[in-house]
C-alpha cells in the first residue's frame, strides 16, 4: 500500500487544537455515538461556483495508518501534563487513547464516507464528508482530528479549484483560437511555479499535487514525489517539466546583451547534446523588448534553433504582461513567421511564450482575451503561477468546516445544527436535509473482523478522469 511521505499519527505529532483534548468531558452524559461532516460554505468565485474536491488519501496514508502506541501516549503526557494555565495538567483523554491501543492495535476506529477525488461539485453547506464513531468511550474522536483532516482537505481542494477555474477559462480560448488536433496540449497550459512562495515543503507538496490533477506541468518537486508515492503513479504519467535558465545563470556570462546571448547559445548547444527538443530561456535580465527583438530574432539564433529541430520558450518575468506578451507575439511573428489555423487565428513558428510572472486568475483571463483580440492563437502561450496557485488562499477563501450534525444519546439520534444570529452565512447543515450519497465511498473504516483498517484505494488518473473539464 502506498504511505505519504514521513507518516505518523494525529497523536504523535500533535496535529490537533489544544481545545479538543478537553472534549471527552463536554458532550453529553449517556453519549454513544457520533456523526460529523465536512463541506464549504461559499464558491470561491461567485461567478463560478463548482470546486474539485481532493486531500483525503493524503489525510488517511499520513495519519491514520500509523498506529498509536502507549509511549505515545507517555510522550504525549508529557507536554499535555503541564499545559494548563499555571503549567497544571490539561485535561486529556488518556483511557480513551489507552483503549485505541488496547482494543483497536492503535488504529482510530472512526469512519470515513464521503466523495471520490477528483469529484467536481456545486453544492454549498453540504457534507461531501462523513466522520463517525459508535464507540461510546470514543464519541469525541471525530471532533479531536478534525484539525487534521479539515486542513488535510480545504487546501488542496482550494488549488485544484482554483486550477480548474483556469482551466476552464484556457479551454475556452482553445475552443475559440486552437485547431482540435492539439487540444491534447490543453494540460500543459499551466506550470507550477509555486514551491519557493508556499510556507512549508508539505504545502508546496500536496498544493502542488492538487494542481496535478488539471495540468502535467510543474518545477514542484516535493509534489511530483508525493504523487509518485501516494498514488504509485509512473513519473512519466504523472508530471513533466523542461530545462530552463534564471536570471543568474543569464547574467553569470557577463553584464548586458552579448553576455545574455552568449548564455541562449549555451543552451541551444545544451539542447542539441542532451536532446531537449523544448527549453525556455527567461530574456528581461536587461532590456526585454531589446532581446526580443534582436537576439531571438537574430537569423543566427534562429537558423541554430531551427537547424537543431528545437522548439524555445521566451519568458519574460517582469513589466504588465499584456504589454510584453503582445509585443513579443508581434516581434517573433515578423522574426520566425507564423501560420494562420482554420479558425483564422496566428501560430508562430516552432516559439513560444510562457507568462508566469504575478499571474493570478483574472490576470489569465485578461491576458487571454487580449492575445485573443489580437488575433493571436491561445496555443502560442503557457501560463505560470506560484503564489497565485499554493498562497494566495486561505480557509475563509471558501468558508471550509467542520461541524457535529448527529449524536446518538441514550440509543436515540438526535439532529444537531449551529445557527447563530449574529452571522446567519455560518449557519451549518441542517440534519433534515438530505444528502445525495449514491456516489460515495467510504474512504476507511476499521474492520472489527479482520481487525484492521480498511482504505478505499484509487488511482490518480481516476482522480484526474473525474475532474476532466
Amino acid at each position: 500500500m502506498a504511505r505519504a511521505p514521513r507518516s505518523t499519527n494525529i497523536l504523535a505529532s500533535f496535529a490537533t487544537d489544544a481545545y479538543k483534548a478537553g472534549h471527552f468531558l463536554q458532550l453529553p452524559p449517556g453519549a454513544e455515538a457520533t456523526r460529523f461532516y465536512i463541506a464549504p460554505r461559499r464558491p470561491f468565485r461567485q461567478d463560478f461556483t463548482d470546486y474539485v474536491v481532493f486531500g483525503i488519501r493524503y489525510f488517511i496514508e499520513k495519519y491514520m495508518q500509523t498506529p498509536i502506541t502507549m509511549q505515545d501516549i507517555e510522550e504525549s503526557k508529557k507536554i499535555w501534563d503541564f499545559f494548563n494555565l499555571g503549567g497544571k495538567p490539561y485535561a486529556f483523554p488518556v483511557e480513551g487513547f489507552k483503549k485505541i491501543v488496547t482494543e483497536y492495535d492503535g488504529y482510530l476506529p472512526v469512519s470515513i464516507v464521503g466523495v471520490k477525488e477528483g469529484q467536481v461539485l456545486n453544492q454549498y453547506n453540504t457534507p461531501i464528508f462523513i466522520v463517525s464513531v459508535s464507540d461510546p468511550d470514543l464519541v469525541w474522536l471525530p471532533g479531536f482530528i478534525e484539525t487534521a483532516l479539515q486542513r488535510s482537505i480545504w487546501y488542496p481542494s482550494t488549488v485544484a479549484t482554483i486550477s480548474y477555474v483556469v482551466k476552464k477559462t484556457i479551454k475556452a480560448a482553445y475552443d475559440l483560437s486552437v485547431d482540435p488536433e492539439n487540444y491534447g496540449t490543453l494540460t500543459t497550459k499551466l506550470h507550477d511555479f509555486g514551491a519557493r512562495g508556499a510556507t512549508s515543503g508539505e504545502s508546496a507538496g500536496i498544493g502542488g499535487l492538487a494542481n496535478l490533477i488539471n495540468f502535467v506541468g510543474t518545477d514542484t518537486m516535493e509534489a511530483v514525489y508525493l504523487g509518485y508515492k501516494l498514488y504509485d503513479t509512473p513519473i512519466q504519467e504523472l508530471a513533466s517539466s523542461i530545462p530552463a535558465s534564471e536570471h543568474s545563470t543569464v547574467t553569470s556570462w557577463g553584464h548586458g546583451h552579448e553576455g545574455e546571448k552568449k548564455s541562449l547559445l549555451q543552451m541551444i548547444a545544451n539542447a542539441k547534446e542532451y536532446e531537449d527538443k523544448v527549453f525556455a530561456f527567461v530574456s528581461d535580465s536587461y532590456d526585454f523588448y531589446h532581446t526580443v527583438d534582436n537576439i531571438w530574432g537574430d537569423p543566427e539564433i534562429i537558423q541554430k534553433i531551427q537547424e537543431a529541430g528545437l522548439n524555445p520558450v521566451v519568458r519574460p518575468d517582469s513589466g504588465d504582461p499584456v504589454t510584453v506578451v503582445l509585443y513579443a507575439l508581434n516581434s517573433l511573428a515578423k522574426t520566425w513567421g507564423y501560420t494562420t489555423n482554420s479558425k483564422g487565428y496566428k501560430v508562430l513558428n516552432t516559439i513560444r511564450i510562457i507568462q508566469g510572472d504575478g499571474m493570478s486568475i483574472d490576470r489569465i483571463q485578461h491576458l487571454v482575451d487580449a492575445v485573443l483580440k489580437h488575433k493571436f492563437s491561445v496555443e502560442n502561450l503557457t501560463f505560470g503561477m506560484g503564489g497565485g496557485l499554493l498562497q494566495k488562499l486561505n480557509r475563509d477563501s471558501m468558508s471550509w468546516s467542520m461541524k457535529m450534525y448527529k449524536i446518538k444519546i441514550d440509543g436515540e439520534w438526535k439532529d444537531v445544527q449551529k445557527t447563530p444570529a449574529t452571522q446567519q452565512d455560518k449557519a451549518s447543515f441542517n440534519p433534515q436535509n438530505l444528502v445525495d450519497n449514491k456516489d460515495w465511498v467510504t474512504h476507511y473504516e476499521w474492520d472489527t473482523h479482520l481487525k484492521e483498517p480498511f482504505v478505499f484505494e484509487d488511482t490518480f488518473q481516476n482522480i484526474r478522469n473525474r475532474a476532466k473539464v
